[in-house]
């Protein structure tokens, strides 16, 4: 070999970072790669991989221990509000709650669960932002607060009214049903808080009432002549009303009902109500008032 190639050589083999004499070998792990040094600078190369290894291993630890030091703070600081699972309200106080995230202000309409100290676990409110009624609020969950405020007005329902004076129920066949009587009928039915209204009372407001044809039983069909004489009289009548059920913990309204309605005699000679309504209309809660 001649001595250009020996220099040639001896060259290529020098050390990548003093430039001595080197020799092939494989980089440190973790790296992927091999190089030329000689053996003092492999040996830094090697204490300086062990070193930064070292430093990602203790920095890996080091957030870990950090994440959870914040989490554990966060639960602590959560601890007194978790424990907290019932809350004493009354139907229309305000609260305060949160929501995903958001905080929300609403009026208490009822309630869903109550502790054995009659505390109330889980109600229901009217939301203020959005006026969305029964919107269901659990404490534990929803951490709600009570304000020092009155219920607002529009979440508050009017004051109750005696149920409307029905007129007499007697009538005898033949009998046709007048534009005044027919009303009177079908306010007091409207009324009627018996069956799954019992123990409730019932307003209804009609707000719009139209009278129809008179015609003969007959000619409304085999199901009417099932109770009263087919050649008495049927008073037909579509009528648009509201109604409000007042209950103990709050108020439910339907707003907008609608439908037709049948008066007649029935075979046991009483004014009867036949009813048809083909809209119930918008359910909402309103707290009961003060």
């Amino acid at each position: 070999m001649n001595q250009a190639n020996t220099l040639g050589i001896e060259a290529a083999l020098a050390c990548e970072r003093c430039g001595g004499k080197g020799q092939l070998r494989h980089a440190p792990p973790p790296a992927p790669m091999s190089g030329i040094w000689c053996a003092r600078c492999y040996t830094r190369l090697v204490a300086r991989s062990r070193l930064l290894h070292a430093i990602y291993r203790w920095r890996v630890a080091l957030i870990v221990a950090v994440v959870a030091v914040v989490t554990w703070a966060q639960h602590a600081q959560a601890q007194p509000q978790a424990a907290a699972k019932s809350l004493r309200l009354a139907v229309g106080d305000r609260v305060e709650y949160t929501v995903g995230g958001q905080q929300e202000r609403g009026t208490v309409t009822g309630f869903y669960k109550r502790d054995a100290s009659g505390a109330a676990e889980s109600f229901y409110v009217v939301n203020d932002r959005t006026g969305l009624p029964n919107q269901y609020v659990i404490v534990w969950l929803n951490q709600p607060r009570k304000l020092d405020a009155a219920a607002a007005n529009v979440h508050t329902a009017p004051p109750m009214r005696a149920r409307a004076p029905c007129p007499s129920r007697t009538a005898r066949q033949g009998a046709r049903a007048s534009a005044e009587l027919a009303r009177a009928l079908i306010q007091c039915h409207l009324e009627d808080n018996s069956g799954s209204y019992a123990g409730y009372t019932v307003n209804a407001d009609i707000t719009e009432f139209r009278p129809g044809q008179t015609v003969r039983g007959i000619d409304m069909g085999n199901a009417l002549v099932r109770y009263a004489d087919p050649n008495g009289w049927v008073t037909n009548v579509f009528v648009r009303f509201d109604t409000r059920i007042y209950g103990s913990s709050g108020v439910t309204v339907f707003t907008g009902a609608e439908g037709p309605y049948m008066v007649y005699v029935d075979y046991n000679n009483r004014w009867t109500v036949g009813n048809g309504y083909i809209k119930r209309g918008e359910q909402t809660r309103l707290a009961l008032p003060r």
